[in-house]
């Protein structure tokens, strides 16, 4: 009865081993994590399925020496009241049974050992590109490090180029100030009085003249006339006045005496 239950159970579990290997060749292979964990926990229960059935095993073989060293013969008619065939452990169907649980146990760790062949490899992968990152950000950073150097460079110069400018403008400033303290120290300062004499007021065709005279020479001025840069701005015949606007703008007036 326990042979035939070996059996059994070895024709299972062939059963199951041959589905799972046709349904890893049905599914798309995949190397996530999430499929690594999947066939790891199938290959655990495989492979405890497969130490359980041999821990019977031996505890069959232990029991049956057992039995032949201290148990009295029984008959094979009182263990076998129906006449079923009884299997030896030795009987080519359990080294069958046998083998397919070995070659069953064989194919789990060649796909496990690929499947952690895999994950190395993409763990390898992995690592490259992480030194490649590395790398770049490594070379990003010291161009980063020698921009930032010409920027202070640059702003250097720049601040020395205005220094100087500044300078430049400052000399231009001082080199003004001092021409026009040069130039309004030659400048002589303007006459108030006109620089000939007024000698009388005369009255001819209805027109008011003034008679001035410079050197002998004697001109009449009406109003708006100038003589000398002098220009005459009023005549008062009635009271013998005479005003005069000078060529900086100073103003000049006086009476004639009769």
């Amino acid at each position: 009865m326990e042979n035939e239950k070996l059996s059994v159970r070895s024709h299972d579990s062939e059963q199951d081993t041959a589905r799972v290997e046709s349904a890893e060749q049905r599914k798309p292979k995949r190397s996530s994590r999430k499929t690594l964990l999947i066939a790891a926990l199938v290959s655990v229960i495989t492979i405890g399925a497969v130490v359980m059935l041999r821990g019977q095993i031996d505890t069959l073989h232990s029991g049956t020496a057992t039995t032949d060293h201290a148990a009295p013969t029984i008959p094979e008619s009182a263990t076998n009241p129906r006449g079923v065939d009884r299997v030896d452990d030795n009987s080519p169907l359990a080294s069958v049974a046998s083998e397919t649980i070995m070659r069953a146990i064989d194919g789990v760790s060649d796909q496990i050992n690929q499947w952690f062949e895999s994950l190395r490899t993409e763990q390898s992968s992995a690592k490259r590109e992480l030194s490649g990152l590395v790398a770049s950000m490594s070379t990003i950073h010291e161009s980063i490090t020698e921009l930032r150097k010409g920027n202070d460079e640059l702003k250097q110069r720049i601040t020395d180029a205005q220094t100087q400018l500044q300078a430049i403008a400052d000399d231009v400033r001082d080199l003004k100030i001092a021409r026009n303290k040069k130039v309004a120290a030659q400048q002589k300062p303007a006459t108030s009085v006109p620089p000939f004499l007024i000698d009388a007021i005369d009255l001819w065709d209805d027109a008011v003249y003034v008679a001035v005279s410079k050197n002998g020479q004697v001109a009449f001025l009406r109003e708006g006339e100038q003589q000398s840069g002098w220009q005459v701005t009023h005549i008062d015949r009635p009271k013998n006045q005479v005003a005069f606007r000078g060529p900086e703008g100073q103003d000049y007036s006086t009476s004639i005496r009769r």
